[in-house]
C-alpha cells in the first residue's frame, strides 16, 4: 500500500531568487554619478597624457563605472569619442593602480550627462580615503582627431559621498603633477553604489547569492527525492 504523500510543497525559485537579491542592496540602487560641472572651456588633450583629478572618498562606495568627457570645442557634445581611452583609479599615497577600463571610441559608451560610460565586469570597493582619477589620451592619428578635455569650470558639484581635490596631469602613468587649473582637467568621471556597512566587496554578495542558489537547488533535489520514497 502507497503511504501518503508529503504535502511539502517547495516554493518557486523566482520567489527565492528575488529574496537574495533584495540581500543584495549594491545592485539593486541606482549609479551615482561622482562629479559635475558648469561654466567650463574646452581644449584638446595633450597626446601621450593622462588628465584627471584628485578626490577624497568620506565613505565606502562600489565602483560601477567609468567614463570619459565626450565634449566638443566647437559643437554640441556627446559626438563620439576620437580614440579609445583608459581611465584608472589610483591610491593617491601609494600611486596604486586600483580600478581601471577602457571607454571605446565612437558612441559605443553609454551617454550620461555629456560622459560616455563603460560598466565594469567586476565592480570595485574603495574605502575612505585619498583617490586620483585619470584618462589616458594617445596620440592623434594622421588625421589630427584630438580628444576635448574640460578646463577652467565655474561651477563643480560632487556627490556627497566625495570630495574634490585638484586637477593633475602625467605622463601615460600616475598622473603626478598638480594641474595650474584648478577647476579643469575634467576628462575622466565614475559612477557608483553605496557600500552598505557589514558589506566588504562586490565579490562577497555574489559568493552568498551563489551560496542561497546552491541551497535551493539541493533542497529541491533532496524533496524529490523524498516524494519517490514516499511513492
Amino acid at each position: 500500500m502507497k503511504t501518503q504523500r508529503s504535502l511539502i510543497k517547495l516554493p518557486s525559485l523566482a520567489f527565492f531568487g528575488a529574496a537574495l537579491l533584495a540581500l543584495c542592496p549594491i545592485y539593486t540602487r541606482a549609479n551615482t554619478i561622482a562629479l559635475d560641472f558648469t561654466g567650463h572651456s574646452g581644449t584638446f588633450a595633450a597626446a601621450g597624457f593622462t588628465e584627471g583629478w584628485s578626490f577624497t572618498l568620506n565613505s565606502a562606495v562600489l565602483v560601477t563605472d567609468l567614463g570619459v568627457w565626450d565634449g566638443s570645442r566647437f559643437g554640441p557634445p556627446g559626438n563620439g569619442l576620437a580614440k579609445s581611452i583608459s581611465v584608472t583609479i589610483w591610491n593617491k599615497t601609494t600611486m596604486t593602480a586600483l580600478v581601471f577600463d577602457t571607454v571605446p571610441s565612437g558612441t559605443t559608451g553609454t551617454l550620461v550627462n555629456d560622459f560616455r560610460y563603460v560598466s565594469l565586469n567586476n565592480p570595485r570597493a574603495l574605502g575612505p580615503g585619498s583617490y586620483v582619477i585619470s584618462a589616458y589620451y594617445p596620440s592623434s592619428d594622421t588625421s589630427g582627431d584630438y580628444d576635448i578635455v574640460a578646463e577652467m569650470a565655474s561651477g563643480i558639484t560632487t556627490a556627497p559621498e566625495l570630495t574634490f581635490g585638484r586637477s593633475r596631469q602625467g605622463g601615460r602613468g600616475f598622473p603626478a603633477v598638480e594641474f595650474g587649473d584648478p577647476n579643469g582637467n575634467f576628462g575622466p568621471n565614475f559612477q557608483f553604489t553605496d557600500l552598505p556597512k557589514g558589506v566588504p566587496d562586490a565579490g562577497s554578495s555574489w559568493m552568498l547569492l551563489g551560496i542561497g542558489l546552491a541551497g535551493i537547488f539541493a533542497t529541491q533535489l533532496l524533496l524529490q527525492r523524498h516524494r519517490v520514497f514516499q511513492n
